[in-house]
């Protein structure tokens, strides 16, 4: 009994994924919160503008995630057209 994988790669769209991920990861990372409680003091305002100060370093940290997730999208797709081309060329010279 024999069986076969196929496995469909479309290297295009893997592209345009991560040059997506790659915007959202800029429009991420350019998002800021600037707001900041400095006309008074006290617990409350040092709480909110260390939550605006915790939200940033979030945002800063989710758009570096996204920009390594698209680079690892176009590695895929890239190896999966090397891979590809090379087991072509082995299939035609056999």
């Amino acid at each position: 009994m024999s069986s076969s994988v196929e496995i469909i790669v479309r290297k295009q769209v893997l592209l345009a994924n991560a040059l997506q991920m790659k915007k959202i990861a800029n429009s991420i990372s350019n998002k800021r919160i600037d707001r900041k409680c400095s006309g008074s003091k006290g617990d409350t305002i040092d709480s909110l503008n260390s939550i605006v100060d915790q939200l940033n370093a979030v945002g800063q940290d989710l758009g570096k995630l996204m920009l390594e997730n698209a680079v690892l999208v176009e590695n895929i797709a890239i190896k999966f057209g090397k891979t590809d081309k090379s087991i072509a060329s082995d299939l035609s010279d056999g």
